[in-house]
């Protein structure tokens, strides 16, 4: 779709967690840029079996499916901002 997504948080991210069980591993955080974010939320949601908040669902398989969780600015939580990120 033309859209460059990166992929953060998940494992690496589950180390600081005070208990391994605070972080579940089950779905994906993807940050885009602002500019592509319309057309990442199109297409996920042309994909999506469901869709809350601003997590969707994807089908993997007839039993199993992963989460993706849309992001269009990380710095609310981290100091970089997306064109440091990107860059």
């Amino acid at each position: 779709a033309g859209v460059t997504p990166l992929l953060f948080k998940g494992w690496a991210a589950a180390r600081s967690y005070p208990q391994g069980w605070l972080r579940p591993y089950g779905d994906f955080d993807l940050l885009v840029r602002d500019c592509e974010f319309a057309k990442a939320q199109a297409v996920l949601a042309g994909a999506a079996t469901a869709f809350l908040g601003k997590n969707y669902t994807l089908p993997l398989g007839p039993r199993s499916h992963c989460a993706v969780d849309l992001h269009d600015r990380l710095d609310r939580f981290y100091a970089a901002d997306n064109d440091t990120l990107f860059a």
